[in-house]
């Protein structure tokens, strides 16, 4: 009867082991991203327009060769046209608003958009961050939300096109690299 006391006593405390183990010893394996590289020159390939509250305006999405339009946001971002407008990362400048190339090959940017100051900041080893891109009279903030070899996703321009009382839209960009 001592034996078999003994031997359910270590049963019950091997099911209750394996139970804490299966309940406590699993861990969710989260990966690591990789270091940011917003170096290079992109172009908007997509552009997406959600509405973050009250729905009184519906999604949209811009594509190839159509323009999104809004006098609320502060220029160069008032008007883009999918597939020809552009950004060039370097260090920590970007320029936008490419006006052409020159015979040798060099971009052309619109002077009043050159070599603004940008930073990076809030990232973390599982989050890419932010950034902030300080323009002639304001500064926009995005959140990186991808940034691969080739893509760089970024969300921001959060804005009220009917007025404060309206509704509050979000637009992010799809932004593909382009050259060096």
């Amino acid at each position: 009867m001592l034996k078999n006391n003994l031997y359910i006593r270590r049963m019950k405390y091997l099911i209750f082991s394996i139970f804490v183990f299966l309940l406590y010893g699993c861990e969710k394996y989260v990966t690591e991203i990789p270091t940011i590289t917003l170096s290079g020159k992109y172009v908007v390939s997509m552009l997406e327009v959600t509405n973050v509250d009250q729905n009184m305006t519906k999604d949209s999405l811009y594509t190839l060769g159509s323009t999104y339009k809004n006098k609320s946001l502060p220029k160069p971002f008032d008007s883009i046209k999918v597939n020809n407008f552009y950004l060039h990362f370097d260090y920590s400048y970007v320029s936008m608003n490419l006006l052409g190339v020159t015979p040798d090959g060099r971009d052309v940017w619109d002077p009043k958009y050159k070599n603004m100051f940008y930073n990076n900041f809030g990232g973390s080893p599982y989050n890419f961050g932010y950034i902030r891109i300080e323009l002639p009279t304001t500064s926009v903030y995005f959140k990186i939300e991808n940034d691969d070899l080739e893509l760089l996703q970024l969300t921001g321009l959060e804005n009220w096109p009917l007025g404060k009382v309206g509704s509050k839209e979000q637009v992010t960009f799809l932004l593909r690299r382009v050259g060096p």
